[in-house]
This record gives structure tokens, sequence and C-alpha cells, in this order.
């Protein structure tokens, strides 16, 4: 088992319609991966032991959140820019979005739809906050295969 890998440093973009990656800026956590498995009871009356017995049938890559400091002068957080959240957000477009750890060796990209796009209250120390949800229209392309 390797060196644990640090969660700080890690980065999340999202691709752009010409194919070069945008980092989704100041971003306070990175959604990695989340996912389950779906599965269906098989019982019998014959089943062993009296047990229930279950299959495996399909894996879901769940929806991340992540949250981040809004700066409405960033491509990604402002309006009316073609990679922005919100833009994301209104027109339902499909999008790849690499989180690659602080080591720079792990990464996964995966296709999702913004779901969830919400700039917060502005606050006295002027940090407003945002958060955004990634719902995955695909299994992960890397990474978690």
């Amino acid at each position: 088992m390797g060196a644990p890998i640090k969660g700080y440093n890690t980065v999340l973009e999202v691709q752009k319609g010409d194919g070069t990656w945008l980092e989704v800026a100041k971003t306070r956590n990175v959604p990695f991966f989340k996912g389950s498995n779906d599965v269906e009871d098989i019982t019998t009356t014959r089943s062993p032991k009296r047990h229930k017995q279950r299959t495996v049938t399909l894996r879901d890559t769940a929806p991340s959140q992540f949250a981040c400091i809004y700066d409405p002068t960033d491509p990604t957080h402002q309006p009316g820019s073609a990679d922005s959240m919100s833009k994301l957000l209104a027109t339902g477009e499909e999008r790849n979005f690499r989180a690659t750890l602080s080591n720079g060796t792990s990464s996964v990209v995966t296709r999702c739809v913004v779901t969830q796009w919400a700039i917060g209250d502005a606050q006295a120390s002027n940090i407003i906050e945002a958060t955004c949800e990634l719902t995955p229209v695909e299994a992960p392309s890397s990474g978690m295969d």
C-alpha cells in the first residue's frame, strides 16, 4: 500500500467545448467518486438455509456536491460564460469533469450534468459561498472502472 494521499490541492476541472480543461476556481472540496451497486432479491422457497439470496444488477455513480468561494470574474462562475456552472445548469449540457488528486497520479473523468448551482448570501466577511451538484450520466471513463 502506498503513502496516503492528501486531499488538499486536489483539482476539479471542466472540459471546454474545444477539448481543453478549465479548473473550477476556488473549490473548497472536490468530489472524487461515489457509487453503489443495485441488488435484486432472487430468493425462492428453495434458497439455501432459508436465507435471502441477492444478485448484483446495475452499478450507479451517485451525484456529487462541491462547495466553492464564488468569484464572478472566473469563467466557471461568471454568468454568461460558455463554461459557467450557471450556463451548464440552464442548458442541461453534458460535460466531462475531471478530479485529479494532489499527487497528480490519480484522476477520474466523469460525464455529468450540473443539477444544482446555488450562490449563497453575501456575508460581512465579503466571502460568498456557492454550491454545485454534478450528476453523472454514464460510468466514469477512468480511475474507477
